[in-house]
């Protein structure tokens, strides 16, 4: 008795960067499928990382943003100090206090808006990564190592492939936290002083 196999492919939504997955099964001479609880893990797993797309997509937007609004912040601070600090005073120590933080935040945004190749928990045996992909000459060969997974097998890559993301996503939301706190800081030093400089 020959058994099924069950193939999936993943691709990601270009419009809404969420993935969608497709099975194909070919029938054996019993023609069953996969059962009712492996149907059930794998509309489960794939759930979950269509969700981790979208929070990991709404991270980088963040951070992208956070990196615009740093650069904008220090470069007003340069030309509204006329890229010299004054004199020392309390104006001085405004000016210090508002440009550091900004500094900060920014190198903090930049460190976490480069491309993450893998997340630290994932391998070349997870086909849903871009490590695990890259290791086919072609995408014919990859395609054929995608339709030799059972829907187990492809139920423990989702898995695994949105563990991983999480990481990613974890260290960005800590990242867009702390960033958005020395913003913050930075920002209300400078009003205060455009506060003590102009009123």
């Amino acid at each position: 008795m020959i058994a099924p196999e069950a193939a999936g492919l993943a691709k990601a939504d270009a419009a809404s960067g969420t993935t969608q997955l497709r099975s194909a099964e070919t029938e054996g001479d019993a023609g069953v499928g996969p059962s009712p609880q492996v149907l059930q893990t794998l509309a489960l797993t794939q759930d979950i990382l269509d969700k981790k797309y979208v929070l990991y997509g709404w991270c980088e937007t963040k951070i992208a943003t956070l990196v615009t609004l740093n650069s904008l912040l220090s470069a007003a601070i340069f030309v509204v100090t006329n890229s010299a600090l004054p004199a020392p005073t309390v104006e001085s120590v405004l000016v210090i206090t508002s440009l550091l933080p900004v500094l900060v935040s920014l190198a903090i945004a930049l460190h976490h808006i480069e491309p993450k190749m893998q997340s630290g928990r994932t391998d070349a045996s997870n086909l849903r990564s871009v490590v695990g992909a890259e290791q086919y000459d072609d995408d014919t060969e990859y395609l054929n190592a995608l339709r030799d997974l059972s829907a187990e097998e492809i139920a423990a890559l989702n898995a695994k492939q949105a563990f991983g993301m999480n990481r990613n996503i974890w260290r960005n939301q800590h990242a867009i936290r702390t960033a958005a706190l020395f913003s913050s800081f930075g920002l209300l030093s400078f009003l205060m002083f455009l506060i003590k400089v102009y009123l």
